[in-house]
């Protein structure tokens, strides 16, 4: 997770701050934290997706537990007691070549 100004003694997140989610499972047990807490009373703040779906892999026993950056937007979010601004990528970052060329209908897949 990364926030776009330094962040001041006395608060996690400022009014105004625009934060940026990747994938992974460090940025998902942040959240996933930060849900434990009472919501933060923070107005004006923007959550931005830094990498999309990227259907990352992981190594839990909890096969539901999905790991991209839209998704930890949508998690944080929660985090908020006022309206925050969620911006999401929403589409692969990345193919593998077979499920290119069938996404874009190629004949050679």
């Amino acid at each position: 997770m990364r926030v776009a100004r330094p962040q001041n003694k006395t608060s996690l997140f400022r009014s105004g701050d625009a934060i940026g989610l990747g994938s992974g499972r460090g940025v998902f047990t942040t959240v996933d934290a930060l849900a434990n807490f009472p919501r933060l009373r923070v107005p004006g703040v923007t959550l931005l997706s830094l990498t999309g779906d990227v259907y990352p892999r992981h190594h839990s026993r909890d096969p539901n537990l999905c790991l991209d950056a839209d998704t930890h937007v949508n998690l944080l979010g929660r985090c908020f007691a006022q309206d925050v601004t969620l911006h999401f990528l929403s589409s692969y970052i990345c193919y593998d070549e077979q499920s290119t060329s069938k996404a874009c209908g190629d004949a050679r897949g």
